[in-house]
């Protein structure tokens, strides 16, 4: 680990609660080396938990130690009091760095659009979109979490899927298939994953595999045609000037499955934009002024 001190070092990160990705410019170049830790979500972390965090999963792995300037994008980040958590945290971690903590939903709409007015959007165990305006969110459309919302995720495909088995809706070959690729399912445990264990959208997030699996069946299809169709419903055509404005997503489900993504986007008049994995490239490049 590199501590000099000629250099101008900036880090970016985009955190979700369970995985965050690090970029690092040091003297205008970006690195070509990217950061993976475990995430880091202000609502479950005190103070010293995430100065800990960072001296013990970041800084091993950054190529210079002494930091200019972080720029932190992470879930939960939106509420004032995380803000100041996660402020003091790494400022006591890199001393007399200029810090910024924003949400992770401007994460996206800064990798995504850049410095351009657009539609970001956010589809992956969760979903989310907003409107951007070149440089922050002009009208934010979160999601209502697994249970109300989260239309086109991970999560809510997950979930048609397990209440369409236990209702006997899939046809046999489906049935067959889903045993075959997750072992026994039943309604109970189905029940005990989403009611009593934790993380029950990541549970039902998994699902999605079943999904790319069985591409082609009628049944499989039809529901991710019409999972697409009720996010850009409920959220990209609820959205002022939609139409004179390019939607663009991140996440894994607009990847997999972006055939059928395009195909509803065009269906109702919404022009397409990029498509990104992960925001942490785009958002290095964002930062790289």
């Amino acid at each position: 680990m590199n501590s000099t001190t000629s250099r101008r070092n900036i880090v970016v990160a985009d955190s979700g609660g369970s995985k965050a990705a690090w970029g690092q410019i040091i003297d205008g170049k970006i690195l070509d080396k990217e950061i993976s830790t475990s995430g880091l979500n202000a609502f479950f972390m005190d103070e010293d938990t995430i100065i800990n965090w960072v001296k013990t999963e970041l800084l091993p792995q950054l190529e210079d130690s002494k930091v200019d300037v972080l720029y932190f994008y992470g879930a939960g980040c939106c509420h004032p009091d995380n803000i100041v958590k996660l402020t003091k945290a790494f400022g006591k971690v890199f001393e007399g760095a200029h810090v910024e903590v924003y949400p992770d939903t401007l994460a996206a709409a800064r990798s995504l659009c850049q410095r351009e007015r657009g539609i970001a959007c956010i589809i992956g165990t969760g979903s989310s979109t907003c409107l951007y305006d070149g440089e922050n969110i002009e009208q934010d459309r979160s999601g209502l979490g697994y249970v109300l919302g989260d239309e086109a995720s991970g999560s809510y495909f997950g979930k048609i899927l397990l209440r369409s088995f236990v209702y006997g809706v899939l046809s046999e070959d489906l049935k067959r298939k889903l045993f075959e690729q997750f072992g026994e399912v039943t309604r109970d445990n189905i029940l005990e994953n989403v009611y009593k264990k934790p993380f029950p959208s990541r549970y039902l997030g998994q699902f999605t595999k079943f999904y790319s699996a069985n591409r082609g069946d009628e049944w499989i299809e039809k529901t991710l045609e019409k999972g697409f169709d009720d996010f850009v419903s409920s959220h990209i055509i609820q959205l002022p000037d939609y139409k004179n404005l390019k939607a663009n997503f991140v996440g894994s489900m607009p990847i997999v499955f972006k055939d059928v993504l395009e195909k509803v986007l065009t269906k109702h008049g919404v022009q397409v934009g990029n498509f990104q994995q992960t925001p942490i490239r785009g958002l290095t490049q964002y930062h790289n002024i």
